[in-house]
């Protein structure tokens, strides 16, 4: 990869980053949570993004212009941050991180290093992250395999086996903002690998709503969503039902637990904190269980 693609993957990986970084600059009693690691984690020339003054700027920017996805952000972080935690116990346990991106959580959650922790990526995301690791950490936590794969291309099952995924230790999978951007058979390909983890193994993931895409529940922020995605290069192209989604998760042989969306997402993080937080409404949370 050239050194201008290098820079051009990298500002993608660090935008999300960036966003939720602003929440560490927040009263401990009004962050919706703990963003520390993902500013460390954050190259220097986006740090400069947060200085005073031009932080403040960025922040109403984003709360003007952002069409909600920054409250969905910080939300849907500790939705799974939750889950993680309330999950995590003492025995043998393993974590999977689909499409990881900068995610942090291997790194800050208390008692993450007691799992054997799993990150999924595209090699040069995961190439990226590294670096920007190793500049924060002395070295690579021992906990951590980061597994290199193409959801699109290439075996999840044989990946993982080939990294020491053990099917029968009960696991927990994360799988955030991936879905809209994946083929259904990808998703159902991952989805047939983790339901054949231990009972009791969980997963939270997010999904969009199907009628975005195909037209019945568009809003026009919808649309200004899809097109930007899109320009990009990375469009939406799989949803759900909200209506369906316990049968179809049931399906995939799955009991749903504990679905939230916008509405539930402010009851659960903005409203107990104080503030007033716009929330992008096309895309929600799901966490399911593998019964036993």
């Amino acid at each position: 990869m050239s050194k201008t693609s290098r820079r051009i993957f990298s500002a993608g990986l660090a935008v999300a980053t960036v966003i939720r970084a602003t929440e560490a600059f927040r009263p401990a009693n009004e962050r919706i949570f703990d963003a520390r690691f993902d500013y460390a984690l954050l190259p220097t020339f986006w740090r400069a993004l947060l200085l005073p003054g031009i932080r403040q700027l960025l922040v109403a920017l984003l709360e003007k212009f952002g069409m909600g996805i920054p409250g969905m952000l910080f939300c849907r972080t500790q939705f799974i941050d939750d889950a993680l935690m309330d999950w995590l116990g003492n025995s043998t346990q393993q974590v999977i991180c689909l499409g990881a991106g900068y995610d942090t959580r291997a790194y800050r959650i208390p008692g993450i290093e007691s799992t054997h922790y799993f990150e999924l990526d595209l090699p040069t995301a995961q190439s990226l992250k590294r670096e920007h690791l190793l500049k924060v950490l002395s070295e690579i936590p021992a906990h951590m395999t980061f597994v290199p794969i193409d959801f699109d291309r290439q075996s999840i099952e044989d990946e993982m086996a080939a990294a020491g995924y053990q099917p029968e230790i009960e696991t927990f999978f994360i799988w955030e903002g991936v879905t809209q951007y994946i083929t259904a058979e990808a998703v159902d390909a991952t989805l047939e690998f983790a339901a054949q983890a231990a009972a009791g193994s969980r997963i939270a993931f997010t999904y969009i709503d199907k009628g975005i895409l195909d037209g019945p529940s568009r809003t026009r922020t919808d649309q200004r969503i899809l097109t930007r995605v899109a320009r990009r290069g990375v469009p939406w192209v799989f949803g759900i039902d909200p209506a369906e989604i316990e049968s179809w998760l049931s399906r995939r042989g799955f009991k749903l637990i504990d679905p939230a969306d916008a509405a539930e997402y402010r009851k659960r993080y903005v409203t107990p904190v104080g503030r007033e937080l716009n929330i992008y409404e096309g895309e929600r949370m799901v966490l399911a269980e593998v019964p036993g």
